[in-house]
């Protein structure tokens, strides 16, 4: 981060000054007292376990320059930090964020949707990384929070960011776009993440299509051609829309493609004036729609397509996603456990389907988190698919997750080769003596199902 002054801040975020100098500059932000460094500036954020305005104190003694508060703290005395006082730290947040985005003469890529956000931002960052230089956001810092720390690691060097953005509930995606200003937005899919907060559809659609509210008129719309609401999307934004997909009606087709034993595509990208052959290293079908997506922004940049290319055949899926391990058992595990919803558990299913080298197949599927009402229904719509994906064995782990079982059982599936767990602790034990070498394992679920406890187990198996 470049250093901002005190009065920079105050004005950015609308604070007051209780102590220290105006003049005095910061050399980064935090929100954690434990990693402070000297000239940061700490922001007292209060979360759902904690506050921190009890470790002001802490971050002084560390070496902040500043803290950013909204509650009366006891301040040292002589102490030289500089004390902020918001209406709200984490809009305050927010707003700095926002000023110093402003600074930079950077080309701002947002990228929303209910499944695909990290692996396009990661094919896209692959293939811009070629021609300038680019900043993403790392791991799961996508809401609130982390797409200002992300900008707040941005300085004058940089000419990219992509930042994905994650969403809860409504007006979420508005906030981060009023923050980054994206001058090119991406809406990977409408599908029924997070149905429990917004109820319905149509209103995670909306949801989503608070990007496109965002974009500057002169700005670009990346949207996919293949999805339910892409008449609805197209009229929520007046400038360029570049559509994506597999019809011959997208502005960026996706065609011939062919999935080999190892689950990988390859298959031709069709751009007005040009094709590339591309071969993924990652398995999935569904991540042809994610490069096509990326390649969409690539081109609108100006990038030529042999490094779109270049770009999609040697990107890097952060862990948990689609990786497909070998264990010390001589068996595969496609570790697929960071998150679940309807679309994704569908995805996987097809992808571990497409693994034709392998002796068994076994889905171990955890529960589908925020879906509401929609839950049992959507667990069973899952579990009606088993079948047909030639699954040999299913392993259920959480309550809802039963519900799949249940809908294997109604499409005949064999009783014999379901098994039900309550806690993946359970099911880690009991699956590693369960597999055999030569078998590959899908393990997927919601985060909160701690589904990597399984991946662990099985690795040592």
């Amino acid at each position: 981060m470049e250093k901002l002054s005190v009065l920079e801040i105050l004005d950015a975020v609308k604070g007051q000054l209780l102590s220290g100098d105006e003049n005095i500059c910061v050399s980064g932000v935090s929100i954690d007292s434990r990693t402070v460094e000297t000239g940061e500036l700490f922001f007292a954020l209060k979360g759902e376990n904690t506050d921190g305005h009890q470790y002001v104190v802490s971050a002084i003694d560390a070496g902040a320059a500043g803290v950013v508060v909204s509650d009366d703290v006891c301040i040292p005395e002589g102490c030289s930090a500089a004390v902020i006082k918001v209406d709200d730290v984490l809009w305050a947040f927010g707003d700095l964020a926002a000023y110093y985005r402003r600074k930079f003469d950077v080309k701002v890529i947002g990228i929303t949707g209910s499944v695909g956000k990290t692996s396009t931002k990661e094919m896209l960052a692959s293939i811009l990384e070629r021609k300038w230089k680019v900043l993403k956001n790392a791991m799961n810092y996508n809401n609130e929070i982390g797409v200002p720390l992300t900008i707040f690691r941005m300085d004058s060097s940089h000419e990219v960011l992509i930042l994905e953005m994650a969403m809860r509930g409504l007006g979420e995606i508005r906030r981060l776009a009023s923050i980054a200003k994206p001058d090119i937005g991406v809406i990977t899919n409408i599908g029924v993440s997070h149905i429990e907060r917004l109820g319905s559809q149509s209103a995670i659609a909306e949801a989503k299509c608070e990007l496109l509210d965002e974009l500057p008129t002169d700005g670009i719309a990346i949207l996919n051609a293949e999805d339910g609401y892409f008449p609805v999307v197209c009229k929520r934004y007046t400038g360029k829309i570049v559509s994506f997909g597999s019809s011959e009606d997208a502005d960026v087709i996706g065609t011939r493609i062919k999935v080999s034993n190892n689950g990988r595509c390859d298959f031709v990208v069709l751009i007005e004036g040009g094709a590339i052959d591309v071969k993924l290293p990652v398995p999935g079908s569904h991540n042809v729609y994610n490069a096509l997506a990326a390649a969409a922004v690539s081109v609108a940049m100006g990038v030529d397509l042999f490094t779109v290319r270049d770009g999609l055949e040697s990107f890097d899926l952060p862990a948990m996603r689609m990786e497909l391990v070998e264990s010390k058992g001589g068996y595969g595990i496609l570790n697929d456990a960071y998150n679940a919803n309807p679309a994704s558990m569908s995805a996987a299913l097809r992808t571990l389907h497409a693994l034709k080298d392998r002796n068994r197949k076994i889905a171990v599927l955890g529960d589908m988190l925020e879906l509401g009402d929609y839950g049992p229904k959507a667990h069973k719509d899952i579990g009606s698919m088993v079948s047909g994906y030639g699954i040999d064995m299913l392993a259920t782990v959480g309550e809802l997750a039963r519900k799949i079982a249940d809908g294997a059982r109604d499409k005949g599936f064999p009783e014999d080769s379901i098994r039900s767990y309550s806690s993946s602790a359970e099911a880690g034990i009991d699956l590693k003596n369960l597999v055999a070498k030569g078998d590959v394992v899908l393990v997927k679920g919601s985060r909160g199902m701690k589904m990597e406890q399984i991946v662990r187990s099985l690795l040592d198996g």
